[in-house]
């Protein structure tokens, strides 16, 4: 008998325990909901890591002759030549 009293003990301290630690999780997540349903009180306070995050425009001063503007240009022409679209004859289907 006294094994099956230790077996309840311990099953009813793990059902607290579980509850517990669901209650909390419950809490946080009703907490987060409510901070992203929350509009930011003005347009100009975006946190420092929004502003890092962000990347700043390209503005080639060489007329598109930058590593960067060549490498854009390679990507899009790469794209634009695996596109169905570029290449009527692609269209056609048997």
């Amino acid at each position: 008998m006294p094994i099956i009293s230790l077996t309840l003990i311990i099953g009813l301290c793990l059902v607290f325990t579980f509850l517990i630690f669901f209650l909390l999780e419950q809490n946080h997540r009703r907490l987060r909901v409510a901070e992203r349903a929350e509009p930011p009180s003005s347009a100009g306070e975006m946190s420092q890591a929004t502003f890092s995050r962000v990347a700043a425009p390209h503005v080639c001063i060489n007329n598109g002759s930058c590593d960067s503007c060549r490498a854009r240009a390679e990507r899009l022409a790469a794209k634009a030549s695996r596109s169905p679209i570029a290449d009527p004859a692609k269209l056609t289907s048997v």
